[in-house]
């Protein structure tokens, strides 16, 4: 029960450092506070990962692997998060930064983001759309983070149906003259990019019986 919790504790914090990507690309936030704000979290995170092992330990549970996250004297130092750096030389302080999946789908928020045909969308239109590619990218970064394959299986899953989702909508609003069809195809490329990604990740950390 005490690992479980510990579990919500750090898929919140994952989903909270994605919530500052996006809030980031929103231009709520500038890039210098969104990055201090992120290192923060990340000390957080890292202390929640070092107490899951020590409980995990103490229980005499299966001891999984936590490197990515763990302390800077225990385990990750300077030059191993310098060799996880963001395509744009930022420090990745987060493991699911470095993931090619989760960096398509900051590609696409950008992308969304950018455009001043979806900024001027029916407010019910753009809330939906914006709630699914939150959903796709939130579910990304807390399945990355999470410890029971399951679990990982599970956030993956719903990554991929946001974005399953998102690409239908696309193509409604393309219909209903909503949004144009030059930008949607783009838009919907980088969807299925991460689509085909989850997809694969999904079938990769569950058994093959499973999968029905």
């Amino acid at each position: 029960m005490k690992l479980r919790g510990l579990d919500y504790a750090i898929g919140s914090s994952l989903e909270s450092a994605a919530c500052l990507d996006l809030a980031g690309i929103k231009q709520l936030l500038d890039r210098k506070s969104t990055y201090t704000e992120k290192e923060e979290l990340s000390q957080i995170l890292r202390m929640l990962v070092g107490l899951r092992k020590v409980w995990a330990q103490s229980s005499n549970s299966f001891n999984e692997d936590s490197a990515e996250y763990m302390p800077p004297e225990r385990g990750v130092d300077k030059a191993h998060a310098k060799a996880r750096d963001n395509d744009d030389g930022a420090d990745a302080l987060f493991h699911h930064e470095t993931l090619d999946v989760y960096k398509v789908g900051i590609e696409a928020a950008t992308a969304f983001c950018s455009s001043g045909a979806f900024a001027r969308l029916p407010n019910p239109v753009f809330r939906r759309l914006d709630q699914l590619l939150t959903s796709m990218l939130l579910n990304i970064a807390e399945g990355n983070g999470r410890f029971s394959e399951a679990d990982q299986a599970r956030f993956l899953g719903t990554s991929h149906e946001s974005a399953i989702k998102l690409a239908a909508r696309l193509d409604l609003c393309v219909t209903q003259n909503l949004l144009p069809l030059d930008e949607v195809i783009g838009w919907k490329a980088l969807l299925e990019r991460v689509s085909l990604m989850t997809s694969s990740m999904i079938m990769g950390i569950l058994p093959q019986g499973s999968r029905q």
